[in-house]
């Protein structure tokens, strides 16, 4: 499902910010620090590792999902993680 939203992601906490499959990811984050990870389905990370970090005032254009998690065959899911309570616009096709 196609989506351009405004979220917020909470503190110290995994939110799945695509609701259904995607391949590539948009996204601006307006506020705060987030972490990203892929995964296979609605499968909510269990830890940090390998998580790429974003602050305020940056993003990413289109980029493929396995550009966040390159062991990850098959990502079509995403999730962020606030490092602080975090303002994210995000999109996808």
């Amino acid at each position: 499902m196609p989506q351009d939203t405004t979220l917020s992601v909470p503190c110290k906490n995994w939110l799945l910010v695509t609701p259904a499959d995607v391949t590539a990811l948009s996204f601006q984050i307006l506020s705060g620090s987030v972490l990203i990870k892929c995964t296979v389905g609605e499968n909510k990370p269990t830890n940090l590792l390998g998580a790429k970090r974003y602050g305020a005032d940056s993003g990413e254009l289109g980029v493929a999902l396995s550009v966040f998690s390159p062991g990850v065959v098959g990502a079509n899911r995403v999730y962020m993680y606030g490092e602080v309570v975090s303002k994210v616009v995000v999109s996808n096709a």
